[in-house]
């Protein structure tokens, strides 16, 4: 995906000197909503849930949606500013194991701001498709409740409350243009958010369809 993002820039650097005197620079506005999905933001809790043999039950996919400003600087290359919310993700778990029992809950939810760049590769006047590359200051609010006791761990206790922390993460996709008319085109992309907070191997994916348009 980094190879084709740059592919694509260094082509488009070549075309743009060419094809200065026939394209205006412009701006658009996108909203989009989609499907998201995330990984092991609750990993630590679920491998000890599992060495006392307990269950855990966990909702890892939710709506997400964003909204963007974009600048279109030539026919290939564009930069994006955004807002993104990428849901959130519900652990609920249980031990009954022995003299070992307690139950946990706790959910996890992730906004905030970036900025793309972008490469498009036109295909036909009214169909392209692009890839992208971002940084993001994405904040992460995590919530819950609960109790253990009997396992002769660390993790004995009661818990309730709130946390929350802020980390940058940087993020890659994929999607395609459809034009709809002059000033709306249709967008679908798939995303990846990397090391999202500070929780390895916490990453969340988002599959959206979006409207842009174009001023």
């Amino acid at each position: 995906m980094k190879k084709l993002l740059l592919a694509t820039v260094v082509a488009a650097g070549v075309a743009t000197g060419a094809q200065a005197n026939e394209f205006d620079v412009s701006g658009y506005l996108q909203g989009s909503v989609g499907h998201v999905k995330s990984k092991d933001v609750f990993k630590e809790e679920a491998d000890f849930i599992k060495d006392n043999a307990g269950s855990v039950t966990s909702d890892r996919t939710r709506a997400g949606y964003k909204l963007l400003v974009g600048l279109q600087l030539n026919q290939y290359i564009a930069l994006e500013a955004q807002y993104i919310e990428l849901g959130k993700t519900k652990f609920n778990a249980g031990i009954a194991n022995g003299g070992a029992k307690g139950s946990l809950a706790f959910d996890a939810k992730t906004n905030g701001f970036g900025a793309n760049l972008v490469g498009n590769l036109p295909v036909t006047d009214n169909f392209s498709v692009f890839v992208k590359g971002g940084i993001h200051s994405l904040k992460t609010s995590v919530s819950g409740s609960g109790a253990v006791s009997g396992t002769g761990t660390d993790w004995d206790g009661t818990y309730s409350g709130k946390d929350s922390t802020t980390k940058m993460s940087k993020s890659f996709g994929g999607g395609v243009v459809i034009g709809l008319n002059d000033n709306l085109d249709l967008i679908g992309e798939y995303e990846s958010y990397r090391k999202v907070a500070k929780v390895k191997g916490y990453h969340i994916d988002m599959t959206s369809m979006g409207i842009r348009y174009k001023f």
